[in-house]
Order: structure tokens, then sequence, then C-alpha cells
């Protein structure tokens, strides 16, 4: 899950030209930017796992205590999908938000 959201905040990072590495808390490692947002986008991973293990025949979804099976990672995506566009709409904000930062903060 937390993979996926990575690649989503990465993809709006590039297509805004920002340089993924270049985080403002997570400055000195290695995709700090998206870290950083994903700090952010945390509770939506949160809601999509929250509906996963509420979703009926939790115990068919996993082969043990934390690796998934094909039904069950099937299931993950689906859910993650389903909030896709409401999640880009979400980081494309937080864009936004730090665009204006910066704007009315120069240097």
């Amino acid at each position: 899950l937390r993979g996926m959201m990575h690649g989503l905040i990465s993809k709006k990072l590039l297509e805004a030209r920002l340089n993924p590495h270049n985080g403002i808390l997570s400055r000195r490692e290695n995709y700090g930017l998206v870290l950083d947002f994903n700090r952010v986008m945390e509770i939506e991973a949160d809601r999509i796992a929250l509906q996963f293990i509420k979703s009926k025949g939790l115990e068919n979804l996993f082969k043990s205590k934390s690796i998934l099976t094909k039904a069950g990672r099937h299931l993950l995506v689906n859910l993650f999908e389903k909030r896709r566009k409401k999640n880009e709409i979400l980081v494309d904000r937080l864009l936004d938000a730090l665009f204006r930062l910066v704007k009315d903060y120069p240097l």
C-alpha cells in the first residue's frame, strides 16, 4: 500500500517538475520530498487499510501474518484504485499549497 502511494506521489512530483529527492523534513533521505508528502497522505493509506481489514473473508486474504494471498493483493489494489482520483486531487492540492508557500515567502 505504501509503495502504491509512493508511486502516485512520485508521478505527481515529476509532473510538477519537482525533484522527488529534495525533501523538506526528510532533506537528507532518498526520495525525501516523496516521504514528506507521504506523511501528509498517510491518513489516506490508513483509510484504505481499514477498508481492507473490514472486508469479509479477511482470513482468506493472508497466507501468513504478513503475506497476502493473490486475492488479498487484488482486493488491496482495487481499494487503492477506487480512491486514486481523490488521492491525486489531494496531492495536487498539496503541490498548490507548496507553490503558494514558496511564492509568498521567497528566500
